[in-house]
């Protein structure tokens, strides 16, 4: 690929990350001006878009006397050609957390739980929560937020004990770095999944990366199941 066309493509999706950034469709002087490329740049672009399938072209909605202008928004199908560097800001949150705070660990806990609680969401009134029923549920939401994990088929009854096998841990590149502050923060998650459930099982350790990309969560019987009434 030629400099020039180097060039066209990396203002076409200037142009297209711009439209689905905005919020809300924009006209070519805005997309223009926003950009700070010609005019008639932005309307060759926009125009090949839209040829794509890529664009949206409206027109506006006008009150009083005079043409409507061209609106152009990115179509829903588009693909997402932003950068984003939520890693990084992931690594700058975590690494504030750890330095600022007097206990990180603590405080990313206690934050997992509040989290968990939403994500868990309302439990049904009068409804009995069994053990097996609360770890299905724990694989399921954790599942929802990209975590792969599994009931260990071993079970210490006489100990009241269940262990999650985890992997695929969507914090995984940030949780090596920065363990008492994600991890922490996914034992808080579990716990507090498990007491909105009213859930005869809390989460008691969470042992991180016991092997690459694998942890172990330990799971403890607990007087809290029955019948909830929230």
């Amino acid at each position: 690929m030629s400099s020039r066309e180097d060039a066209l493509v990396r203002t076409r999706e200037r142009v297209l990350g711009l439209l689905q950034d905005a919020g809300a469709a924009l006209t070519s002087d805005d997309v223009a001006e926003r950009l700070g490329i010609h005019a008639n740049t932005a309307r060759f672009h926009l125009a090949s878009l839209e040829t794509d399938g890529l664009v949206v072209r409206t027109a506006e909605e006008r009150t009083r006397p005079g043409r409507p202008r061209a609106l152009f928004a990115a179509a829903d199908g588009a693909p997402v050609v932003a950068h984003r560097s939520y890693q990084l800001l992931a690594e700058m949150l975590s690494g504030f957390l750890r330095d600022q705070l007097p206990d990180p660990a603590s405080a990313s806990e206690a934050a997992g739980v509040a989290w968990g609680r939403f994500l868990a969401g309302p439990t049904p009134p009068l409804q009995r929560v069994g053990e097996d029923d609360a770890v299905e549920a724990l694989v399921d939401r954790l599942g929802r937020v990209g975590f792969e994990s599994h009931a260990d088929s071993r079970v210490d009854d006489a100990a009241g004990e269940r262990r999650l096998e985890i992997g695929h841990c969507p914090f995984l590149e940030v949780a090596d770095r920065h363990r008492d502050v994600v991890c922490s923060l996914h034992l808080g998650l579990m716990r507090g999944l498990l007491e909105q459930m009213r859930a005869p099982l809390s989460a008691e350790t969470l042992i991180p990366l016991v092997e690459p990309g694998r942890c172990v969560a330990h799971l403890r019987r607990t007087d809290a199941g029955g019948l909830t009434n929230a």
